[in-house]
């Protein structure tokens, strides 16, 4: 018979947290196709507020202590910024390395990592990754 334990609970607070973020991503991906395909501003401000709460909250789930939390969060974070890039450029019809040209984010992309912006943020989340790895 199955028992839940402490390890069993672990693992669905993770896979219950990774098919939130993931369900989250699409429905940002479609949110701000649709707002561009209408011509509206997006807001980078309010997602990125909203894109955090929700990556702190779901960390909260997983972890209290203070390094897993934030390492946790950013890794949300990092899976976000990769994929939601990714998947908005594919539903655009946009080459999956395309760089928009308004936000902050996007000019400093421009600037340093031109065709290159998957590898910087894979190898930014590696770092972090290992800098979290040497914390702990």
């Amino acid at each position: 018979m199955f028992t839940f334990n402490n390890s069993n609970m672990e693992f669905f607070k993770i896979i219950t947290v990774l098919f939130t973020w993931v369900l989250f991503i699409i429905a940002m991906v479609y949110y701000n196709f649709i707002l561009i395909r209408l011509n509206f501003i997006v807001n980078h401000m309010k997602n990125a507020i909203m894109t955090s709460v929700l990556s702190f909250a779901l960390s909260f789930l997983i972890y209290s202590n203070f390094i897993n939390f934030i390492f946790t969060s950013l890794t949300l974070l990092f899976i976000y910024w990769i994929f939601f890039d990714i998947g908005l450029n594919l539903k655009r019809g946009l080459p999956t390395s395309y760089i928009g040209r308004k936000s902050k984010l996007d000019i400093f992309l421009r600037k340093y990592a031109y065709g290159y912006n998957i590898t910087f943020k894979v190898v930014a989340f590696i770092l972090i990754s290992i800098i979290y790895g040497l914390i702990r």
